[in-house]
């Protein structure tokens, strides 16, 4: 599940909340743990944001960020220049990787 186009970061959060704390309105300054929230259902929401905005996200964030708006300013600060060094540096690595198989199996015989 990606995140959908033209959708705010504090839109999408307050959907993961609502959804995953099985409410009907989550607002901006509500605490995650205050609208009972705990740390089991904090993992699937940690794990639902890493998909949706591809990347990773460290769990202590989530437990240091416990508001959408607190949450989405701090995410929104990682989609600068620093977010896209990290994509160029996992397309360098994944490189790395096809190159070191390729030689492996050119080493091997292998076409």
């Amino acid at each position: 599940m990606s995140r959908q186009l033209g959708a705010s970061v504090e839109e999408v959060i307050v959907d993961l909340w609502r959804r995953v704390l099985q409410l009907e309105q989550v607002g901006l300054d509500d605490n995650f743990f205050s609208l009972g929230g705990n740390s089991v259902l904090l993992m699937v929401v940690h794990s639902e944001l890493s998909k949706q905005f591809g990347r990773k996200i460290p769990i202590t964030e989530l437990f240091e960020f416990t508001t959408v708006r607190a949450l989405a300013e701090h995410l929104n600060e990682g989609e600068g220049p620093r977010s896209d060094l990290m994509v160029i540096k996992e397309q360098a690595i994944k490189q790395r990787s096809a190159f070191a198989r390729q030689r492996e199996r050119r080493i091997k015989g292998v076409p």
